[in-house]
């Protein structure tokens, strides 16, 4: 089992983190810990409710609070008496590595930049005259079967790991995004799908399916299209949506004020945890000296515990 993990301050602990395993939880240190609990997938109040109970069973001492990709979870969870504040994930994208490319020439009406997993949904875009597909077999749950289905569905598609090889870093998914007029989302359930901001970081539009998971905040009427779930209306979307031609910097903009709201929401919280423990420093000086990308990383068990293991 897997667990996405950050410190985000060391003294005194505060630990970005998805839900635990309670073997996981056994590797942390002894003392307080703050626990800001990352949701990656969609998650509902029962869901977070038993998260929260099973952690608070096993680290009594420390502090929790449930980061929400959506208002409404956010809202269920302060009226059930359980901490919790509306943080999207995506906030915490690093804005300097999805950015917009000004030489880039459009080469593609759409991009989607999705795992070849099934939840992802590939087929919808199989309307779509000029196609670029970012994606490879990434992590548990991809599956190579559907991988080779949709090669065979969206043959006239091009696939980043022929054109550009089986892995791209971050810059390199921005230049290639950046190849295409429109970004596609086309999951029902995920979570907030980090792609969705990547592709609005680099100023370009989005048309999506009705989704849950929380990537709709993100989604503004002036550069988003939400459509119904067949791919003549997502084809149709995007063609639409690419004539209209919408300043790249426009969009960048409005999503770096959303994500810099929520990068001061942390600030507030994480100010009152070094208050609360009488440090004497800023928070968001710490923050900001010491971010990376995401915050965190996925990690193995082992990795896990030599990580939290060093304090």
């Amino acid at each position: 089992m897997s667990v996405f993990c950050g410190w985000i301050s060391r003294h005194p602990h505060i630990l970005y983190h998805t839900p635990l395993s309670e073997r996981q939880a056994s590797f942390l240190p002894k003392g307080r810990i703050t626990h800001f609990i990352k949701q990656a997938w969609l998650t509902t109040l029962e869901d977070a409710a038993r998260q929260h109970e099973q952690l608070t069973t096993w680290r009594p001492g420390d502090a929790i609070i449930h980061c929400c990709n959506e208002q409404s979870l956010h809202g269920a969870l302060w009226s059930a008496g359980i901490p919790s504040c509306y943080l999207p994930h995506n906030a915490f994208l690093d804005e300097e590595l999805f950015s917009i490319v000004p030489e880039a020439n459009i080469e593609f009406d759409a991009v989607y930049n999705a795992r070849f997993a099934p939840f992802k949904r590939h087929a919808l875009a199989r309307n779509i005259p000029h196609l670029l597909l970012l994606g490879t077999i990434v992590a548990e749950g991809d599956d190579a079967a559907y991988a080779a289905r949709v090669k065979q569905e969206l043959s006239h598609a091009v696939f980043s790991e022929d054109r550009f090889g089986q892995w791209l870093n971050e810059r390199q998914v921005a230049r290639a995004v950046s190849s295409a007029a429109v970004g596609l989302c086309l999951s029902q359930v995920e979570g907030a799908m980090y792609a969705a901001v990547e592709y609005l970081l680099c100023g370009r539009p989005i048309v999506s399916t009705a989704n849950q998971g929380g990537r709709n905040e993100w989604l503004h009427a002036d550069f988003c299209r939400i459509v119904a779930t067949d791919p003549d209306s997502i084809a149709r979307a995007t063609l639409e949506l690419a004539m209209e031609n919408i300043p790249p910097e426009q969009i960048r903009e409005q999503t770096l004020r959303q994500m810099t709201h929520h990068r001061r929401t942390f600030g507030e919280l994480g100010q009152m945890i070094y208050d609360r423990e009488q440090s004497g420093r800023d928070f968001l000086r710490d923050f900001y000296s010491t971010f990376h990308h995401k915050l965190g990383r996925w990690m193995s068990d082992k990795d896990f515990e030599q990580e939290v293991s060093a304090l």
